[in-house]
């Protein structure tokens, strides 16, 4: 039997992913979402010069509080709170230590200590961080 009458099909037996469309509307759109705004990604001064403006807009308003731990580690999770993401591996969740599911997700970032002020960046936060480091140089 010739290959080609071996495998008739009345339906295509594909179909496209769902998520094509989705990222097909996200490119149409953003022509129309990021007119007349430059972030300078094609040139590193800029980009860099702009950051500075991004980050104080970020922690202005109901933010304003978690700026001192940015300006230590990180980025807002919510208008109250910062997550310190760690890379600890198969460390067991512990205390103020959550497991973010990364690991099983194989994400590198696999725990969090939740921040809400500075003062909350104490020695356990230093002794996670240095955990966290002491790890990564290993990896």
């Amino acid at each position: 039997m010739p290959a080609a009458s071996r495998h008739r099909h009345t339906k295509a037996p594909y179909s496209v992913h769902p998520s094509l469309s989705m990222l097909q509307g996200w490119s149409a759109a953003l022509p129309a979402r990021t007119e007349g705004k430059n972030i300078g990604e094609e040139d590193p001064a800029v980009y860099l010069a702009n950051a500075v403006t991004w980050v104080e807009s970020m922690y202005a308003g109901r933010r304003e509080g978690t700026r001192p731990i940015h300006d230590a580690l990180i980025k807002p999770a919510s208008n109250t709170r910062i997550d310190l993401g760690l890379a600890l591996g198969a460390t067991r969740p512990a205390g103020r230590l959550p497991d973010t599911g990364g690991l099983a997700k194989k994400n590198r970032i696999t725990h969090r200590i939740p921040l809400t002020a500075a003062d909350e960046v104490d020695a356990d936060v230093e002794r996670w961080l240095r955990a966290a480091c002491v790890m990564d140089a290993k990896s």
